[in-house]
């Protein structure tokens, strides 16, 4: 009888020890599996990044084309299109929540700062209209802006000698035509369309002081890396 319980004993023993590898086995499946299933997940994220970042490629290369088509038409016509008054706006640099200010008694240079000036920090935004076949009140796309300093009565836009942003023209010129990202205002990039030989150019705070500014590109990682900005209504 002690014979026959040891066997049992040894029998159930062998049952447990087979149950135990066949579990053990199926974790080690399901850890592969996981592991396999992991890698998956994370080539299909690197692919869905890629085709983002063509996409967003193509949306601003498109947009770049129009940009420029709409250049070529204004040559075809006797005077530049005209504008409409929109708003008076601020435009404040959203990582340090400084205003855009320009100072009429330093050559109206461009800066950031920490207070927002009733007159120099005051924006009014013309939109321009863009020229339609039918070319009628009803039909008119408005498209780019215009940003006029209430103080000093100049348009901000790209210097045609340097290159480099300033606020001294005295109309709203092609030089001075800008564009928000996909029209927001609260949350921005603000691109500049006659930067990069028309190409357009995204507008950039080089340094913390805010006394420093430049355009990158027109593309989407350019976009990505642009400064972010927020126009505040004050009139509409």
């Amino acid at each position: 009888s002690n014979s026959g319980s040891g066997e049992m004993v040894q029998s159930k023993y062998q049952e447990q020890e087979e149950h135990l590898n066949i579990l053990s086995s199926n974790v080690q499946e399901l850890l592969h599996n996981s592991t396999s299933m992991s890698m998956t997940i994370d080539e299909q994220n690197s692919i869905l990044d890629v085709l983002n970042d063509g996409t967003d490629d193509l949306v601003e290369s498109t947009k770049m084309v129009s940009r420029k088509a709409d250049r070529i038409r204004y040559r075809s016509m006797w005077r530049f299109p005209k504008a409409d008054y929109k708003c008076s706006v601020l435009v404040q640099h959203v990582p340090t929540q400084k205003y855009l200010t320009i100072e009429p008694n330093n050559n109206n240079k461009i800066a950031l700062r920490a207070q927002a000036n009733p007159e120099s920090s005051v924006f009014e935004v013309h939109e321009r209209r863009t020229p339609t076949t039918a070319n009628t009140e009803n039909n008119r796309v408005l498209k780019m802006i215009g940003l006029c300093n209430k103080c000093t009565r100049t348009w901000m836009g790209q210097s045609s000698f340097l290159g480099s942003v300033v606020c001294t023209a005295k109309k709203f010129g092609k030089n001075e035509e800008w564009e928000l990202d996909d029209g927001v205002m609260e949350r921005t990039k603000i691109l500049c369309a006659a930067a990069n030989w028309g190409n357009g150019g995204w507008l950039n705070v080089d340094d913390e002081t805010g006394e420093k500014f430049s355009f990158g590109g027109y593309e989407a990682a350019s976009k990505r890396n642009a400064s972010l900005w927020s126009v505040i209504v004050l009139d509409s």
